[in-house]
């Protein structure tokens, strides 16, 4: 919808460019091994890793591979920590999606990082419920419904990559040889 990609009734929406529901650090990984060289992109990834219960190291060394591949290939990432999700708002979950966003934010990569996590956030420091649907729903390739984002998380989301998305170009751009 954000994209303005035409919908028909009872047609989900499973790709937008390389967006897939339900993939994995891994399986993008993969998809990234066959893209052509020299592009920049923007990588969401790592919230499907959580719901299927992958550990935290377990993550940072599917990223870290998933970057190496990136570099082998001439494509130049721009990350974004993960928003919170929904209903993994506390316990282990929680704990492994602040450990991630935290190793992404070192930037151990020099990679331009866009903090998305943050929009979910009021100014004291609460997670805004506002931002999510009321109820979940289930996505491919998972066996428990997830709470999504709503319109405000959405444009929330949206609001800070047009914010931050100009300034990580600019530092991929003057990190570039002439």
């Amino acid at each position: 919808m954000d994209l303005h990609f035409r919908m028909f009734s009872r047609q989900r929406v499973l790709q937008s460019g390389f967006c897939v529901s339900g993939q994995t650090i891994d399986d993008a990984t993969i998809r990234i091994e066959n893209m052509d060289p020299n592009q920049i992109i923007l990588i969401n990834i790592g919230s499907m890793d959580i719901v299927l219960g992958s550990e935290l190291i377990e993550m940072i060394i599917s990223m870290m591979r998933l970057l190496q591949t990136c570099k082998l290939n001439s494509i130049t990432p721009i990350l974004t920590t993960l928003a919170p999700l929904g209903n993994y708002r506390l316990g282990n979950r929680a704990a492994v999606t602040n450990g991630f966003n935290e190793f992404l934010m070192k930037n151990p990569f020099d990679a331009p990082v866009i903090h998305l996590h943050k929009a979910f956030f009021n100014s004291d420091g609460n997670m805004d419920p506002h931002c999510f649907q009321t109820s979940p729903r289930f996505a491919s390739g998972i066996k428990k419904p997830l709470v999504y984002w709503n319109r405000l998380g959405r444009q929330r989301v949206l609001k800070t990559l047009k914010e931050e998305l100009g300034s990580a170009m600019l530092k991929i751009l003057l990190n570039r040889p002439v």
